[in-house]
């Protein structure tokens, strides 16, 4: 929890594509929310060269299992554009209600320690059904998390609801800011609000 929020950004896998594929931000902020508790983040990623340009945001909310083991659930917002400004505007969240969000159906991701850092995967025999209102979205089905290099393995949803096959990406992204700097930059946007 205290290694994942900052803002991360994929500028040096972008610049060695052979199609001089867009450049990605990627904030994750702490979210404190009633709904979620205090283990959730939203996650907001934009073209590099233009933060207005949103090209996805949504809620990770972390739970521990039965068993001990951490449990990542995603959820979409339902009605994306109407959040467009949360990390500018923090105090829009206030008013997030359950119905505002969908979680993604069985796409739960399962944490683990590891050697280099921290990974998350599929739990296992689970399959990722994201449902309809999900398609054109990119549903992470890996996670791996080393140092400042965050690496996320993503697939298409169709709109049938079910993954695409062959759409599964790999995304390369390097932190440039801590976590506390994601922190205190939707701590700052909510003071100026005050």
């Amino acid at each position: 929890m205290r290694r994942l929020p900052g803002e991360y950004d994929d500028r040096a896998q972008a610049q060695s594509a052979a199609g001089g594929d867009v450049a990605v931000n990627m904030l994750i902020a702490p979210l404190r929310s009633m709904i979620f508790g205090d283990k959730a983040f939203y996650v907001r990623e934009s073209a590099a060269d233009d933060p207005r340009r949103v090209l996805g945001q949504g809620i990770w909310v972390f739970a521990q299992d039965k068993d001990g083991h951490i449990e990542q659930t995603v959820y979409l917002f339902k009605q994306p554009r109407r959040w467009m400004g949360v990390a500018d505007d923090p105090d829009m969240l206030l008013s997030l209600l359950p119905g505002d969000v969908l979680p993604l159906d069985s796409c739960t991701l399962l944490w683990s320690k590891s050697a280099t850092g921290f990974e998350a995967a599929r739990k296992p025999q689970q399959h990722c059904r994201p449902g309809p209102k999900a398609a054109g979205a990119l549903v992470d089905q890996s996670l791996a998390l080393r140092g400042d290099k965050l690496e996320i393995t993503a697939q298409q949803v169709g709109t049938d609801g079910q993954l695409r096959a062959g759409t599964a990406s790999l995304y390369r992204f390097e932190r440039h800011g801590s976590s506390a700097d994601a922190d205190d930059k939707l701590k700052a946007a909510q003071q100026s609000l005050e």
